[in-house]
């Protein structure tokens, strides 16, 4: 049997010269592994028979017993300007590594490829601050795979904003001055109304308005901190990309 999906590579694997095996990001399926066979013999339209990471393609895909092979597939954007800049790249390969924790499963898996594609096409344009990309990706796949902070108010008064208030992203819960108790306040950030709105934004707003916000360059580093701090608490801490594209961003 032979099905179409639409989906990005997020990883790959040589296994031989010819035979490697990759992890798609399908809208219809969520992550599914596939391989391609004898890719370096084959044509297909007349070109060499190619796949590599972040290339987003309508595949033919042969369903067999043992797992799926690719048969085609048509190339509908390969974002090949974010090879042509270190930071790009290395931000693309942590939303790979970050998709690849999260591992959507199909019933979010068609919003979860919405993100990711615009994210990388705010990558290749360079019209939005990398910094900002990251923090989008960051909470807003988290927020689909059952991760939402609750931002709405205060955990306890429903106090719903204030100059100041607290951010646990242990907790994953807003707290007000008030109610904050010693303990929480140890390892909480303090945020600002901006910074509250712009978590609130992400994480609330449509697909269609997510890049809708203007943020300072001060509280787009705190709210960098904020969703860097949320994925290594709730996800992993260990994102050798994140880690790679923070020292570029420090040199």
């Amino acid at each position: 049997m032979k099905i179409d999906v639409n989906g990005i590579i997020i990883w790959e694997k040589n296994l031989t010269e010819n035979n490697k095996v990759i992890n798609i990001l399908t809208r219809e399926m969520g992550i599914i592994s596939a391989f391609i066979k004898n890719s370096k013999n084959r044509k297909y339209n007349n070109r060499q028979f190619f796949t590599e990471i972040f290339m987003y393609c309508k595949f033919n895909i042969y369903v067999a017993k043992n797992g799926y092979i690719i048969n085609d597939f048509e190339i509908k954007e390969r974002f090949f300007e974010i090879r042509n800049d270190l930071k790009c790249l290395a931000l693309a390969q942590y939303f790979s590594q970050l998709t690849l924790s999260l591992y959507p499963d199909k019933e979010i898996s068609s919003e979860f490829l919405r993100v990711i594609l615009n994210c990388l096409f705010y990558l290749s344009n360079k019209k939005r601050d990398l910094r900002l990309i990251k923090c989008i990706f960051e909470l807003r796949t988290c927020s689909l795979c059952g991760y939402a902070p609750m931002l709405v108010s205060c955990s306890s008064c429903k106090l719903y904003n204030a100059d100041k208030m607290y951010f646990s992203s242990r907790q994953g819960k807003l707290f007000c001055s008030k109610c904050i108790d010693d303990y929480t306040v140890s390892f909480a950030d303090l945020i600002n109304s901006s910074v509250l709105s712009t978590l609130r934004h992400i994480v609330y707003s449509s697909l269609e308005n997510l890049f809708n916000f203007a943020i300072s360059d001060s509280n787009l580093n705190n709210l960098s901190k904020i969703t860097e701090k949320y994925v290594k608490i709730h996800v992993s801490d260990n994102f050798k990309a994140l880690d790679f594209f923070n020292h570029l961003l420090d040199l």
